[in-house]
């Protein structure tokens, strides 16, 4: 829980429509937190979101995680 904590305290709900299994918390305007409670990984997950610039990391170990921006989207290939 420790090495989670960033993403839970101190944020608040986000209205960005997520995927099943999934749900993302905030901090300000630009800091979203992904959090995934699929049993099985899935391969990628794509965000209905639009922005010019995008980075991902895990929390627990720092691993950049790569992402594809779209016009109207983002996704994060999780592979």
């Amino acid at each position: 829980m420790t090495q989670n904590s960033e993403s839970i305290y101190g944020t608040q709900f986000s209205s960005i429509p997520t995927p099943q299994k999934t749900r993302i918390t905030q901090k300000g305007n630009n800091l979203v937190y992904l959090h995934i409670f699929a049993p099985k990984q899935p391969k990628n997950i794509t965000l209905a979101i639009t922005t010019k610039k995008a980075t991902a990391t895990t929390l627990a170990d720092k691993l950049d995680i790569p992402v594809k921006i779209d016009p109207n989207s983002i996704t994060f290939d999780l592979t």
